[in-house]
């Protein structure tokens, strides 16, 4: 009676397991990944063609195309605006930079620097985005 050799066992490695964790990961990364920073309000900054780098003490006025006006990622209504810019000067602030979006109405624009003067701010500073 004849037997049958063995089989041998190959050396090969299985990579099935290796290929599955690695899509896992990059569908975590892909989720958990930004690459674009969330805010509140959709700002288009107008362009201008020189852009100084601010370094002072400010608060920073984020103003949709509504006028609708965030400060601290907190949404402040035009009302209580000289209250809060009085408050922030009591506690150090020394500027006002304000983040208009480009299609926001000048006459809106205008009233929120008028009431930045009422609340005794002495610098305003406006961001806009470098012409190419």
């Amino acid at each position: 009676m004849r037997l049958k050799k063995p089989h041998k066992k190959t050396n090969q490695e299985n990579v099935i397991p290796l290929i599955n964790v690695v899509l896992l990961m990059l569908i975590f990364f892909l989720i958990a990944g930004t690459l674009k920073p969330f805010s509140i309000a959709d700002i288009r900054l107008p362009e201008m063609e020189m852009n100084e780098k601010l370094k002072h003490q400010d608060v920073k006025l984020l103003i949709s195309e509504q006028g609708t006006i965030l400060a601290n990622e907190k949404i402040i209504e035009k009302d209580d605006l000289i209250t809060f810019l009085s408050a922030q000067k009591a506690n150090g602030m020394t500027a006002v930079s304000i983040i208009a979006d480009r299609r926001l109405s000048a006459s809106i624009f205008i009233e929120i620097i008028e009431l930045a003067k009422e609340a005794q701010i002495d610098t305003v500073h406006i961001y806009a985005k470098r012409q190419k």
